[in-house]
This record gives structure tokens, sequence and C-alpha cells, in this order.
């Protein structure tokens, strides 16, 4: 197995207890048979000291077999003040942007593939939450201004395919219409928005496939793809944001609902296109928080509330939009009709002294609801909070400080965990795997150095 991490910044110091539990079982054995090999003769208690410390570095070893060790580095970002606003895993390469540049990096080797930037002072306010048929979308603008221009980028070379105009927003009340989400990727075409509503290009040449207008009024919010769907919501001046559900060669609508909000959103995102499963975030504190989860025919199937009666789940791990802008990394996957996702409760997080200075203590986990239900299916205990977590086929992977475990996505049971050598993970990252075995970390800040675990992109084996 291998980890590749593309990181955020480094603060707070933890122990690693490891080697201090080889010691101690080591330590153990020799004092259990202490007192017997002194009533014997010094030989003996001679042999058995041996042995105890043999023991423990064999302990040791057994430990250090379950780490993963650096394989490869990216060099620290420059300026001090860069930062990434979203990333992909396609293939062989993972793709790492700013707002002032998209740099890829071979996964396999660390080597930079290519670069691509935003034209004259751009900078890069959007991205396409999927890749397909080899290009990603990437949304610029002049800073400040709203993001709309998109860009289908190759992701084999880093060249530009072609480029759209988008539409300005018709309300500029609703904040979520120039934040991420709102264009996609679906197969073989780009999803995106003009004065009319949404429309599909053909991914290799830019041409239009299909329309569809969003109405009178109504403004795009944000759109999703996957095999075969797209999923957009918009917001109407009457009645509820709309929910549709079309065929991506086609844009045949399959079905149509409204999302159970009364009021303005903060937040809104589309988790999954199977099921068609979306996070809702309105701006009233006794608005709807919930993720919601729809049948192949509209019907809504499962609602889950982000606060529960004994823990609040963490759909997005950290404060939005200030993590990875242009393309959100959220704390929530979906493995077939079950959601995983990480949750907090009271008294998780621990500080107090000793001797030596202050000590951290922590404990987090990982939870499991049914999609078709809303019930909980299973909690996995974690020895942190989870700062990324990615789906793997029918398994889960979290990572923590400097831990990543997989979890079966059915049970909850782990089946395999590592100790990330040499790296601290403290804040958010994003969390990928592939067909190839890799676990991808991206991390928003890789510019500090105050300690060497900090990095732009790190590759774990």
């Amino acid at each position: 197995m291998t980890v590749l991490v593309v990181c955020e910044h480094i603060g707070w110091t933890w122990h690693h207890t490891a080697p201090a539990a080889a010691a101690v079982a080591g330590g153990a054995a020799v004092l259990a048979v202490v007192p017997w090999a002194v009533r014997h003769s010094w030989k003996v208690l001679v042999g058995t000291l041996v042995a105890g410390a043999l023991l423990a570095a064999l302990d040791y070893w057994v430990a250090d077999f379950e780490q993963m060790t650096p394989v490869w580095t990216a060099p620290a970002d420059h300026p001090a003040g860069a930062r990434a606003v979203g990333d992909w895993l396609d293939g062989g390469l993972v793709v790492r942007a700013r707002s002032d540049q998209v740099v890829a990096y071979r996964v396999a080797t660390g080597a930079v593939a290519w670069r691509w930037s935003p034209p004259g002072t751009d900078v890069v306010c959007a991205m396409s939450r999927e890749t397909g048929s080899g290009t990603g979308l990437v949304g610029y603008a002049h800073q400040e201004d709203p993001c709309l221009t998109a860009a289908a980028v190759n992701l084999a070379t880093g060249t530009t395919r072609w480029t759209a105009r988008l539409a300005a927003p018709q309300d500029d009340t609703v904040d979520l219409a120039e934040g991420p989400g709102r264009m996609a990727v679906a197969g073989d075409v780009a999803v995106l928005h003009d004065a009319r509503g949404w429309y599909a290009s053909g991914l290799s040449d830019g041409h239009i496939r299909w329309r569809a207008p969003s109405g009178p009024g109504c403004v795009p919010l944000i759109a999703g793809g996957g095999p075969g769907v797209v999923v957009t919501v918009d917001r109407c001046p009457h009645g509820a944001p709309r929910l549709t559900v079309m065929t991506a060669a086609t844009g045949h609508i399959r079905w149509q609902a409204g999302l159970p909000v009364a009021g303005d959103l903060d937040h809104l995102a589309i988790l999954s296109t199977a099921p068609v499963t979306v996070w809702t975030d309105e701006h009233v504190t006794r608005g709807l928080h919930a993720v919601l989860s729809y049948g192949d025919d509209g019907r809504l199937r499962a609602r889950i509330p982000l606060s529960q009666s004994d823990m609040d789940l963490r759909i997005p791990l950290t404060d939005l939009p200030d993590i990875f802008p242009a393309r959100p990394a959220y704390g929530a996957v979906t493995v077939g009709d079950t959601l995983v996702t990480s949750s907090e409760k009271p008294g998780d997080i621990h500080y107090s002294r000793d001797a030596h200075g202050p000590v951290r203590t922590a404990k987090g986990r990982l939870v499991a609801f049914s999609l078709t239900t809303g019930a909980r299916l299973w909690t996995s205990p974690l020895d942190d909070h989870a700062n990324g977590i990615a789906a793997d086929g029918g398994g889960v992977w979290a990572l923590t400080i400097d831990n990543a475990v997989r979890v079966d996505a059915a049970t909850g049971h782990r089946t395999d965990s590592y100790i990330l050598r040499d790296v601290w993970q403290v804040d958010q990252a994003d969390l990928w795997h592939n067909l190839a075995g890799y676990l991808v970390i991206v991390c928003e800040d890789g510019t500090e150095q105050i300690l060497e675990e900090s990095a732009p992109v790190r590759v774990l084996h």
C-alpha cells in the first residue's frame, strides 16, 4: 500500500506510541520472569535479560513493519501566502491547483508532468468535482470578479482544449451562485451554465450537445456529474430549490424534486449521483442541516441530520469555504447505499500538562448511515478526529494526525492500520484512493517548514 500526502499546515506536536509499546512489551516479558531467574543462577538471569531485550527488539520491528515511510516529497510552495484551492486524482497523476497555477505530479515518482496557469493576472476560482475523458474543468477570473470563464484542461498534457464564457448570476443575493460546484463533468460532457440555464458541451471539442433551461427568473446553483447522469439544483423565485436529474448524453429529464428547505442556503453540495445524495445547510439556525438521499423515482428516501442525539456529523471537516474554495474537500463518502462520515462529541479533545509540558489526548470515530432508511449502521473508533476520508471499493480510509486506517464499509470493522512515519497531518486534507493502491492526501498549505513533515505533496509507502 502506498500513501500520497499533499499537506496542510502543521502546528502542535504529538507523541508517537509504537516504540513505547514495543519497549513495554519487551520489558513486561523480562519483569515477569526476573524473580524466578534470580532464585536460580546469574546465568539464567543474564539469559532472561538477553531474551527480553531480543523480544523488545522483535516487538519494535513488528510495530515498525506496520508503518508507512516517505517515498518522495514535493518542494514547498512559494510565495509564503500560496494556498491550494482544489485538487484531483486522475489515473497516475495528482493535480493540485493553487489560485495562480495548476501542477500535475506523477504519483509513482513525484516528477512534475505539467503546469497550467490562467491567462494574464486571472486566478483559479472554480473546479469541477469530477474529471472525465482525461479532462478537468477549471474556472478563472480577475481577482474578486465572478468566476465566469471555464477552461477544459487536457490532464495528459496540461493544455487547454477549449474555453467558454459563463453567464453572470441573475440574482446577486444568492451567494451560492458564485461559489464552487457550478461546473461539472459527466462522462464525456462538461455541464456549464449561461443566461438560459444549464447546457452540456463535449469535453473534447466544446461543442454544445444539449440545453436544459432553468426557467424564468431561476438561478443555477450547483451541478454534479456521474456515470451517465447529471444532477443540478436551481433556485427559482417561488417555491423550494429544484433538484433535477438528467441523462448525461441527451439532457433528458429523469425526475425533479423540490429540496425541503424554506430559506437561504449557506452551503449545498452533491455528495453522490448514485444514489443522488445532497448535503443542505440552511442559513438559519433551526433550518435544515442534513444529508438527503433520493431514490430513482425522485422520492426522498432518507434524511440524516448533522446534529445527532449523541454526536455531530462532520460533513465539512472544517469551516467552508476557507479550505479548498474552488473544489471543497468533504468529510463524507458514499459506498453503495451507505453514507460514511466522521463525527465529534464533547470532550473528544482534551488538553492537560505534565512534567514535560502540554499534553493532548484525543479520540474520534467514523459513523455510517443507511441512505435507504437513514438509520445508523455502525460506529468505528479512531485514535483522533478524521482529517480526511476516502472510499476504496467496499472500504473507507480515514486519515488522522499520524495514522491511516481502512474499515469495511458494510461492518465498520478495521481491515488495515498504518502509522505514517515522519508525517503529522494536523489539519484537514483531501484524501483519495486509486486502483493502483495509492492513498492520496492533498493539503491546502504546503508552505510551512517549521516541521519537516509539512509539504504540498508527499507519497508514503
